[in-house]
């Protein structure tokens, strides 16, 4: 039953995202407009993809709630929908300032906590355990890591298909460590949701016919986040280090970000800029590979994939030692510090110009 909802999932993300793409081009409405400080595009596009996720996921949840009698199907949608809400209402108004999108998705976080007890009770550092067998701050060390994941995905929002492959990457992952461990709920969420993420995806990549949006990316965030948790807390077979080693590239984009803005820059760390690590790829080092005439259409596509790859060096140990707590943490500080060399490369030019002699 997975496999046939998830597939009908898939088509009506897709469905709904084509629905989209077609009226908000006839109407001139709901559409990006190419004039913020991160946007690369050079025509208008819908950027409500997120809405196309949202209501099929929407219907898969119910179907299962219904079908397996399992009410947190519905609980998790109720506790996505405040964040998922917010973030619609930016796409379409641009009138909800960072600030009150940041409280509003420790509401959601709260939900989760309160609906679906997805606290956080193992750690795997020792002192922090100890303060995790208080229910109180368990819910708060949870409540803190739902809502600067489900920030994070937004800020990798940023090129055709990057926060969505990349989510489709963690969601596979989580979900193949959810079928090992047998945890149904966790891996029919993240198969449904990727399902509706694959919907939007052929309409995002290459091409970019249409975004995912803020309501999208905080949906994808949330729900990653706390299947995460869930998992972590139902089954002692996986390290709690295992989603962290997951989720470390959007995690730490947003912690660097956030230092970067604050320290380096003595600024907001809620000021956007264009200097994240994808930004800074897809102008400094993607036209040394191709030289095209059109080198900005190129470059969208062409730099999510290394993004992916970049990832995938996180993911694909995460999957290997998923219950092994010292090397996931080993290899969260090995991905760590090649982030760190990465940038550091990009920024002073030096990895175009390896490229350009190779």
């Amino acid at each position: 039953m997975l496999v046939k909802i998830g597939f009908l999932t898939f088509l009506l993300s897709s469905l709904l995202c084509l629905i989209l793409i077609v009226v908000c081009r006839k109407s001139g409405e709901l559409l990006d407009n190419h004039n913020g400080v991160q946007n690369i595009h050079k025509e208008p596009v819908p950027r409500v993809g997120g809405l196309a996720i949202l209501i099929s996921c929407a219907i898969a949840l119910a179907i299962f709630a219904l079908r397996f009698k399992n009410i947190n199907f519905i609980y998790l949608f109720l506790a996505a929908l405040p964040i998922s809400l917010a973030g619609l209402f930016e796409d379409i108004e641009h009138k909800l300032s960072p600030k009150v999108r940041l409280v509003i998705s420790f509401i959601s976080a709260f939900s989760a906590v309160f609906l679906l007890k997805a606290t956080i009770v193992r750690t795997g550092i020792f002192f922090l355990d100890h303060l995790a067998k208080y229910e109180l701050i368990a819910a708060l060390f949870a409540a803190i890591a739902i809502a600067g994941v489900t920030n994070s995905i937004n800020i990798i929002d940023g090129l055709n298909g990057l926060s969505s492959g990349t989510a489709m990457i963690l969601l596979l992952a989580i979900g193949y460590i959810a079928f090992k461990v047998q945890d149904f709920f966790v891996l029919s969420v993240a198969t449904l949701l990727g399902a509706a993420i694959l919907g939007f995806f052929i309409w995002n990549y290459p091409y970019g016919k249409i975004f995912l949006g803020d309501g999208g990316a905080y949906l994808i965030g949330f729900v990653l986040a706390v299947i995460s948790i869930m998992l972590v807390k139902k089954s002692h077979e996986v390290s709690p280090w295992f989603p962290i080693l997951v989720l470390i590239y959007p995690i730490f984009e947003t912690l660097f970000s956030i230092y970067r803005r604050s320290i380096k820059k003595h600024r907001s760390p809620l000021f956007a800029d264009t200097l994240h690590l994808h930004s800074l790829f897809y102008r400094r080092v993607v036209p040394s590979i191709f030289r095209e005439n059109n080198i900005q259409l190129s470059a969208n596509p062409a730099t999510s994939p290394f993004i992916w790859i970049l990832c995938s060096f996180s993911v694909i140990p995460a999957v290997l030692f998923s219950n092994s707590t010292l090397l996931l943490i080993i290899c969260t500080a090995i991905f760590i510090l090649l982030y760190l060399v990465f940038y550091k490369l990009v920024v002073k030019f030096k990895l175009s110009s390896i490229i350009k002699r190779g």
